[in-house]
């Protein structure tokens, strides 16, 4: 049968989860001691249940950021025709390191780890205009 976690410890991480409260200030708003709190952290029960609220914050941080993902790259293809050359140039910076990101490291054969090399597939004229841009160059 599985440990379970008290209902003053699950208090404590859904303050800790939902309220944005640190470790100390949860125990402490719950009546719970350092020392009291500490031997919660040595708990594996507690410990595999903080893993599981851990995990479920990092799962939605993901899905917040795969739900506006098209949205952010709009307005970055937006920004990269800014008649502002600083904002442009940026912009361009931001998607290139973002396609980048992306792409699996190819490595070139007989090269080492340090030496890698990856294809951008990036139209022509989109290749033009970024350089042109990072050139300070008006298109």
């Amino acid at each position: 049968m599985r440990k379970v976690i008290t209902q003053k410890q699950r208090a404590v991480l859904d303050e800790i989860f939902d309220t944005g409260l640190s470790e100390t200030d949860a125990a402490t708003k719950h009546g719970i001691d350092a020392a009291t709190y500490r031997r919660w952290l040595k708990d594996e029960t507690y410990q595999n249940e903080m893993q599981l609220y851990i995990e479920s914050a990092q799962r939605q941080g993901r899905l917040l950021i795969a739900r506006h993902c098209a949205f952010a790259a709009a307005k970055l293809v937006g920004l990269a025709n800014s008649d502002k050359e600083e904002t442009a140039r940026k912009a361009c910076l931001d998607i290139i390191g973002a396609f980048m990101a992306q792409q699996p490291k190819a490595q070139a054969p007989n090269s080492d780890d340090s030496e890698q090399q990856t294809d951008l597939n990036i139209p022509p004229e989109k290749a033009e205009r970024i350089l042109e841009i990072l050139a300070g160059k008006k298109p």
